[in-house]
Formats: structure tokens, C-alpha cells, sequence
């Protein structure tokens, strides 16, 4: 009983602040779990003999497909990879490398690089994979930002799929199902608009008391999500 009413107690004395900023992460987490696996095409959902499914590493985001914007994922609370649904045919899509990075005792540094269009053909029944040079501290970070180098690896066979890559200063529209620029079979008709964008007031509540809150807060909070 005195435990119990200890922890009533804290409860309690909870600030108006700390409730809201805990409400925003448990609001961002949801938003983010609802987005970790996207099926971006029109119509009922298919089996996965008749979709490409692309695997997008955490430290990358793709910001659009086909000029259509990808509902993202704030970096702080991603975890794993993402997954999108799509139909088979030729994509064009604007990825940049977002990464957080440990100062020590200083607090993080977001490490973000220049977006770049991909353009990548993808088939039917298969898994790809993107990915980038690898990075093992800050330093390599950086250096990969100024000259991010993407691959994309066809993982029924490992093989690496051709791609052409340039600089995108894309701007990006309104989120709708995503079509093949050039459908390998016959294309649904386009859906309407996605339901559902991000919860902008939470996300920066969520901005706010990250950047108040100490290293080892933050620490505290990564293990937290990924518990």
C-alpha cells in the first residue's frame, strides 16, 4: 500500500509540462509505427509475389517517390528498417542520409546530407535493400553527408541493381498512392489522397524537450523506444 500510494504521489507531481511532453512522444511513437511499414499503391492489398518491397535502412529517409511525398519518420524515434510496398515498374525517388550522432558530455549532432534522385527500376516478388558507404563515428558521418554513395542490393540473389543518381532539389506534393512512371504490368487506377499527416503540434512539443533535455536523458529515452 505505501508503494502504491508513493507512486500515485509522483504521478502527481507530474508538471503540466512533463504530462504534455509525454503525451507527445506516446502520440509520435504511434504516428511512427503506422509508417514503419507503407503500402504505397492503389487498391486492395497484394500478395508479396505481385509487389516489390523495399527495405530503407533507418539512417536514410526517402522524402518522395514519383514526385509524391513520403510521410517521414522523425530521426530521434526511428528504430529499424523501414519497409514500403510498391508495385513493380521504374521509380524515381528523393533519398538523403538523417542520422543523430553522440557528442559525449556536448549533447548529438544531426548529420544530414543533400537529397539525391534515384531512379531504380524494381520487379515483381522481389526484396530490395538501400544502403550507403558505412559510418562508424561522427567523422565518417560527416564525410559520408558530402558525398553520400547509395546502392540498392536485390536480395533474392544479393546482386546490386543498377541506378542512376543525381542531386534533387525536388520539391515534393501532396501524399497520394504512388504509380510506376513505367508500369512492367497494367497499372490500378490512382487512389485518392492518403488519410492521415503528421501530428506537427507533437512533433514539436517533441523538438522542444529534446533539445532541453540532458545527454543522459536522451540516452535514457533511445533505450526507452527501443525497449
Amino acid at each position: 500500500m505505501m508503494s502504491e500510494s508513493r507512486e500515485r504521489l509522483s504521478v502527481k507531481n507530474l508538471s503540466a509540462n512533463q504530462v504534455m511532453s509525454f503525451l507527445a512522444v506516446l502520440l509520435l511513437v504511434a504516428c511512427a509505427s503506422d509508417k514503419q511499414h507503407m503500402r504505397l499503391y492503389a487498391g486492395p492489398e497484394r500478395p508479396s509475389e505481385e509487389i516489390a518491397q523495399l527495405l530503407v535502412p533507418e539512417s536514410l529517409e526517402v522524402r518522395s517517390i514519383n514526385g509524391e511525398d513520403i510521410p517521414r519518420i522523425p530521426r530521434v524515434i526511428r528504430t529499424g528498417e523501414r519497409r514500403l510496398d510498391l508495385r513493380a515498374g521504374s521509380y524515381e525517388m528523393v533519398v538523403y542520409y538523417d542520422a543523430v550522432w553522440p557528442l559525449g558530455s556536448s549533447g548529438d549532432e544531426a548529420v544530414r546530407s543533400e537529397p539525391q534522385r534515384v531512379s531504380v527500376e524494381l520487379k515483381a516478388g522481389h526484396t530490395y535493400r538501400f544502403g550507403h558507404q558505412p559510418a562508424i563515428d561522427l567523422e565518417d558521418a560527416r564525410r559520408l553527408a558530402r558525398d553520400l554513395r547509395l546502392t540498392i542490393v536485390d536480395l533474392d540473389g544479393g546482386q546490386p541493381v543498377q541506378l542512376t543518381v543525381e542531386p534533387s532539389p525536388e520539391e515534393v506534393t501532396a501524399q497520394v498512392a504512388v504509380i510506376p512512371i513505367a508500369p512492367l504490368e497494367d497499372a490500378a487506377a490512382a487512389a485518392p489522397a492518403v488519410e492521415g499527416s503528421e501530428a506537427l503540434p507533437a512533433l514539436e512539443l517533441l523538438k522542444f524537450w529534446w533539445r532541453q533535455a540532458s545527454s543522459e536523458e536522451r540516452a535514457k529515452f533511445r533505450g526507452w523506444i527501443e525497449e
